[in-house]
This record gives structure tokens, sequence and C-alpha cells, in this order.
């Protein structure tokens, strides 16, 4: 059974692919559209928008300018300049506007046309030809295994472990300082949280949260 991983990047697809593996489903990663295949099911995943902006600036497969980090062995404020000033500006959008660009006309699912249950932490969407499974990144953890079961109607006791996969990137120890250090700009942080999206898939607790984390 395929259900494919339909999402905008750097949100936990592993994660996600891993737990699908252990009942049995072929799980490809998708990011700019669906492939033609035989299938009615999706899953996605939504994630702080500044998280997901953050570790996409480090990702070589999204940053084409990568290359450049490697001159930095910690933290350093010329990092917050590239991230802000020379990452690319589709870039930082791209968690805004995803699910209406990209998702939508996919999947002929509107996720924004239905509150999403921010206290569950995941949803359940009926359309005309996809269903589609939306689960935070930041509830994984706690929501994946019991998501998928009331998603793909699994009988009680079907065994499903989430492990989160290890970081063995060249990259990490950088990464790491950088989120232990940087103090993202206000007017970044009030961009990214004022957004439809985060506030249709966040509490304003939970942004506050963030903002607070992120402003250093």
């Amino acid at each position: 059974m395929k259900v494919p991983v339909f999402y905008m990047g750097k949100a936990g697809s592993s994660t996600v692919i891993h737990a699908c593996r252990q009942i049995g489903l072929d799980t490809p990663r998708c990011y700019g559209g669906l492939p033609p295949a035989d299938y009615s099911q999706v899953i996605s995943l939504v994630r702080d928008p500044i998280a997901r902006n953050v570790s996409a600036f480090f990702a070589p497969s999204v940053n084409l300018l990568h290359g450049r980090l490697q001159a930095h062995a910690e933290y350093d404020p010329r990092l917050l300049r590239e991230f802000l000033e020379v990452f690319p500006e589709e870039q930082h959008e791209w968690p805004l506007v995803w699910f209406d660009e990209i998702f939508k006309p996919a999947t002929g699912v509107d996720i924004y046309a239905t509150r999403f249950p921010k206290q569950k932490g995941y949803g359940i969407y009926e359309g005309a030809q996809y269903r589609a499974l939306v689960i935070r990144t930041e509830d994984l953890s706690n929501k994946l295994a019991g998501a998928l079961a009331e998603f793909l109607d699994l009988p009680d006791g079907a065994a499903i472990t989430v492990e989160h996969e290890a970081r063995g990137e060249y990259y990490t120890d950088l990464y790491m300082d950088f989120l232990a250090k940087v103090a993202i700009p206000e007017s970044y942080i009030e961009r990214m949280y004022e957004s439809k999206y985060a506030n249709h898939f966040y509490s304003k607790a939970a942004l506050r949260r963030f903002a607070k984390r992120w402003a250093g």
C-alpha cells in the first residue's frame, strides 16, 4: 500500500517513514507535486516555520550556497546575516505558502477551509480524491502512532514505534551551535508568526513560546 509523505521539506519525514514501514506502507517523499499512482491517501507535516527555515538553511539538498557555511567552525553573526539576506527569499516564504500553492492544487484539499485541531496536534481531511493526514512535527513523538492508527483504521494493538533519525551530517555541530546562540530579529519573528500558516496550525501560546526561544 502506498501513502506518500507529501510535505514542504525539513519537517520530520524520516520519522514518519520509519513508522509507516513498520506497518508495511510504501511512503515515498514528495515535495513539489504528487507522482501519478494508484493511491488515495497522503500524509503531510507542518513545522514551526522558523525552525523549518533554519533547518533548510543548513541542508545541502536545499541551500545551494551551503558550501559557504563550511568556513565557520562555530556560530558567527555572519551566519545570521547569510540566513536573512543571502538564503533565497522563496525558501523563507516556502512554509507560509506551501499548502495554498502546492498542496491544494495537487490534492484538491483546502487545509485552511477547516479548523486545525490544535489541541490534538493533527487533523484528518477528506477530499474528493484524497484523504490527508496533517500532523505537526512537534507532536510526532507523542501523537504519530495514534494519528496513523486513526487515519489508516489500524486494528487495536498495532505496534508502531516512533524514532527520530539521529543526525550524522558533517555540519551538525555548527547547526546545533547556531540553534543555541542565535537571536533572530523581531521583524522576522513577527513575519513568520503573524502569518496565516502559523496561526492556523499553532495556538497563540505556542507561538509566544517559539518567539521567546528564537529571540535569544
